[in-house]
């Protein structure tokens, strides 16, 4: 199933068998990924950076990760009531592989709060480095649909 790890003050909900080094010092890494050899940046906005991740540990495994970032008051206030996104998206990633529906395997997530205020939370997954962006094959296909109309 899934355990509980603490590294570097930032406590993990991590599948069985992955190993925990991946996680050491990962939420520096991620905040400085411009430096980082390890990591790859396929999106970085205000909200979120998503980054496929090759530990140094494991040469051919590579992984996906998402790191939602530090919102303002009233978003960390909302996470109170509200679980994160990065919470959401491993309930949903895990029944989806319990129900059969193809997607990828959830491998970790953590979420950094301070005074019971959510600050970061961060989705470690498995990478599906051939998988296009849903809303890049939607947008392909309706204008192959468009061009066959014409």
């Amino acid at each position: 199933m899934f355990r509980k790890v603490q590294k570097n003050n930032v406590s993990w909900t991590v599948v069985n068998g992955l190993d925990d080094c991946i996680l050491e010092n990962l939420y520096p890494r991620l905040n400085n990924f411009s430096a980082s050899s390890e990591l790859s940046v396929v999106k970085n906005n205000n909200a979120r950076t998503a980054l496929f991740f090759r530990p140094e540990q494991s040469s051919n495994e590579q992984l996906f990760v998402k790191l939602y970032k530090k919102g303002k008051l009233g978003h960390k206030l909302k996470h109170i009531l509200v679980p994160s996104k990065a919470f959401s998206e491993w309930k949903k990633l895990r029944h989806f592989n319990k129900i059969g529906l193809a997607s990828p395997k959830p491998l970790a997530f953590s979420e950094r709060k301070r005074f019971g205020l959510l600050g970061e939370s961060c989705l470690l997954i498995e990478a599906i480095p051939s998988a296009s962006p849903i809303n890049k094959y939607l947008k392909k296909n309706d204008l192959e649909s468009e061009k066959k109309r014409e």
